[in-house]
């Protein structure tokens, strides 16, 4: 019997992929870039291409499967502005009902994985929120997500359904690049009273594995640790990045520090910034068991890593919106004498940033996630 993989080039189905072949998985990669996936696993698993958009899961991938991990979905902290958070959830609703349509009857268990994010607004037409066991445990108090609501709505007989939203993984990504490259400029973001929901890789992977195993299990599971991070953790562990002619840099309000991360990480920054975060209790009572059920040591020794390769988002994008959101809060705090000319002009570590800086080498940026937003 096989398990379906989609989004397996991104960090997390990567990592899913290796497990389930230890395991002595069959395993098959439906991908939207099969060379990609061919140079990541070469022979050892067997590769569909798949363009959810224009086309129907590949009938020749089904043949004997017993499980489905979905992982796919256009990332939620990349690419432009504009449109991003729609194409990141348009990308996960489309492929969620096709691969939905093409397991009807199947008989075989689907395990659909979302970010542990909070939306903006509730979704037209949004179930409530009591609809699915274990709903009332969100502590965040949305209704589901598009895909996830079509994906809990579709569970049947034939058709057993757990969504699974993952928190924080404890290994460098575009949400600790963010965090690292405004300590870098002097910006601090103040994440104090925030709980991160975070998970290290090796806990979300075995939490995956069990649930795609056990098809008694429904419905919607929290995928983070049982002890949040404090985020004022964080903001300590940021300021002594801060660079040397830059003492006291400027801690980040509260707003702009929600406003700013949202302009570059999308809904993504939802995780950073909330205020209350779920326990992971139908995991715990289904009896898992967490490596590490206080990720606090592993997301700061990611940060490290993060500042240690210097990965630094500043000629593009992120500097951009530094400019357009910290602004005027920099001129504010100027007019007041709270801070120096100096201090107020974002730069890099001991010397001026300038637009002719190259990009840090690729082999330094964290994994494309050419599938999956995970």
């Amino acid at each position: 019997m096989a398990v379906i993989v989609t989004g397996a080039t991104g960090r997390i189905g990567h990592a899913m992929v290796q497990r389930l072949l230890a395991e002595g998985a069959a395993v098959r990669v439906l991908s939207r870039r099969p060379l990609l996936a061919q140079d990541l696993f070469g022979g050892s698993v067997e590769i569909h291409e798949w363009h959810p958009f224009s086309e129907n899961v590949p009938a020749a991938a089904l043949d004997g499967v017993r499980g489905v991990l979905h992982l796919m979905g256009a990332p939620f902290a990349d690419g432009p502005i504009r449109g991003r958070d729609a194409l990141a959830t348009s990308s996960r609703l489309v492929a969620t009902r096709r691969m939905i349509d093409a397991l009807a009857g199947c008989g075989v268990r689907l395990l659909v994985v979302s970010p542990a994010i909070v939306p903006r607004e509730v979704p037209a037409g949004a179930v409530a929120a009591h609809a699915f066991d274990g709903m009332d445990d969100l502590g965040q108090g949305g209704a589901p997500l598009p895909w996830e609501e079509v994906a809990l709505a579709a569970h049947s007989d034939s058709l057993s359904v757990a969504v699974v939203r993952l928190g924080l993984l404890t290994q460098p990504s575009e949400a600790l690049v963010a965090l690292v490259a405004l300590a870098r400029m002097g910006l601090v973001p103040k994440l104090d009273g925030a709980q991160i929901g975070a998970i290290t890789p090796g806990d979300a992977t075995a939490m995956l594995s069990g649930l795609l195993a056990r098809s008694d299990l429904t419905g919607l599971f929290h995928g983070v640790a049982p002890i949040p991070i404090p985020g004022q953790v964080i903001r300590e562990a940021l300021e002594q990045l801060r660079p040397a002619f830059i003492p006291g840099g400027i801690t980040l309000p509260s707003m702009v520090t929600t406003r700013l991360l949202a302009r570059y990480l999308g809904l993504l920054a939802t995780i950073l910034t909330a205020s209350q975060v779920p326990e992971p209790r139908r995991l715990l009572a289904a009896g898992a068991v967490f490596e590490t059920p206080d990720p606090t040591d592993a997301l700061l020794a990611a940060l490290q890593t993060v500042a240690e390769l210097d990965v630094q988002p500043t000629s593009g994008r992120l500097r951009e919106r530094v400019k357009a959101v910290v602004g005027p809060v920099v001129a504010k705090a100027l007019r007041r004498g709270q801070v120096s000319t100096a201090e107020a002009t974002p730069q890099a570590t001991g010397s001026p940033a300038t637009d002719e800086q190259p990009p840090p080498p690729t082999a330094q940026r964290p994994r494309d996630r050419a599938d999956g937003g995970m």
